[in-house]
């Protein structure tokens, strides 16, 4: 059930029931930072618990906010029963000090889209008592601006927890790859806005982690030859940046994030397919699989195990 922030006064509570709702969609399997093969969990501070069996994830990236509710059946499973999401445009807020010339001028905090959207995601989630994970992730313009995280909640009642690379890698193995026994390797890769980030996981937990510090909107100079030229060089000048030579060979699958390639505009999708190329070209792999998990999965995922059973 897809729905617009403008519809949200129709969430009926009846659609929290398991009837007529499709269920959460399968995995389709068609200088470098060590993780501990066990990480720890998400820390509680910005995760709000009410209903043991209905779950939200607030997910908030550079370009756009998304809100999905999910309920869990007695066997484990989850059902999608909400969706709202939010183009962000211009990414994160930050006021500006009008006496600072060398910065645009911005709208107040209160107008910016992101505010609009956490306050419309809250009154849903309050309304039905929904457990909630927020994160906010993929701007390295927060770490800039430690006081926005803060004051975006005192405006919206959202607390929204910014991820680490760490984090993300785990959240993300966790969504793709949960319930894959130990011994397995697996090359996962994310393509965001502003980095990509190749994760190597043993089962469904991360054990390495590299990010390029190139993204889809490096991609945002074109469309032509000269552009995807560009594009190019800059994923193959951050490949050999990195040493990302060390996992050639050492997964026996490699796997992308679908929603990445299908969920931000042609322009979007084609700078995501370059970088894909130029790191399959550059660790000689066979091809890299779509899927249709990822870091949304990881958060719901994680959710449940802190209050049942998740094995669906």
């Amino acid at each position: 059930m897809t729905n617009s922030g403008a519809a949200e006064a129709n969430l009926d509570p009846s659609a929290l029931e398991p009837k007529g709702l499709a269920r959460v969609a399968p995995p389709s399997w068609s200088e470098s930072t060590h993780i501990p093969p066990v990480a720890p969990p998400v820390s509680t501070p910005g995760w709000s618990r009410r209903r043991p069996d209905v779950f939200g994830v607030i997910e908030v990236g550079s370009d756009r906010a998304r809100l999905d509710i999910f309920r869990r059946d007695s066997d484990g499973s989850f059902q999608v029963v909400w969706h709202d999401e939010e183009s962000l445009g211009g990414g994160f807020p930050f006021a500006t000090d009008p006496r600072d010339k060398s910065h645009p001028a911005q709208p107040r905090l209160s107008d910016q889209r992101l505010v609009v959207a956490l306050r419309r995601f809250q009154r849903v989630c309050g309304r039905h008592h929904v457990t909630v994970g927020a994160v906010a992730h993929g701007s390295d313009s927060l770490n800039n601006h430690p006081d926005t995280l803060p004051r975006l909640f005192r405006m919206t009642g959202v607390a929204l927890k910014q991820v680490s690379d760490r984090d993300t890698a785990r959240l993300l193995c966790l969504g793709v790859l949960r319930g894959h026994p130990t011994g397995g390797k697996s090359l996962v890769i994310d393509v965001g806005p502003e980095a990509t980030l190749v994760v190597l996981a043993d089962g469904e937990e991360p054990v390495a982690l590299w990010r390029l510090g190139v993204g889809t909107n490096d991609g945002d100079g074109g469309e032509g030859p000269s552009a995807l030229r560009a594009l190019r060089g800059k994923v193959r000048q951050s490949l050999r940046q990195t040493r990302l030579d060390a996992v050639r060979g050492a997964a026996a699958r490699s796997l992308t994030v679908r929603d990445r390639l299908e969920g931000g505009g042609a322009a979007t999708g084609r700078a995501a397919r370059v970088i894909l190329e130029e790191i399959a070209a550059h660790l000689r792999l066979d091809g890299i699989r779509a899927v249709g998990r990822g870091l949304r999965e990881g958060i719901l995922y994680d959710l449940g195990r802190q209050t049942g059973p998740t094995d669906a």
